[in-house]
């Protein structure tokens, strides 16, 4: 097994997902926060730097564990790709699924009258 991690191409990537995070939070930002019963006003003084640096760190320990288990399973080609990703897949689809415990309670009502 002599494939390396390729740490320009991890770090790329840590770029690019910060990019795309941007860009996915400008174009669906207020719908997101419509489903959400929320406003601008709700969330403006909640920006801190922690929560950028925490998804930066994340970044980079996601793409550095996906390079990883790449050169691990010697995926050198695309059929060798497509045996990584449903492994890869579902654990990003069943977090993604389901509410976080870290998000607030929704504001919007149930319907039901107490």
């Amino acid at each position: 097994m002599t494939n390396k991690i390729n740490h320009l191409a991890v770090w790329v990537l840590v770029i690019v997902h910060q990019v795309v995070g941007w860009g996915w939070y400008t174009i669906f930002g207020e719908k997101w926060l419509n489903l959400h019963a929320r406003t601008m006003t709700d969330i403006e003084r909640t920006h801190s730097v922690g929560a950028y640096v925490l998804a930066i760190v994340t970044a980079i320990i996601v793409n550095y564990t996906l390079a990883w288990l790449i050169a691990r399973v010697n995926a050198t080609n695309a059929i060798a790709g497509l045996k990584v990703a449903p492994p890869l897949g579902l654990p990003f689809f069943s977090s993604n699924t389901r509410p976080s415990p870290c998000s607030p309670p929704s504001k919007r009502t149930s319907g039901r009258s107490s």
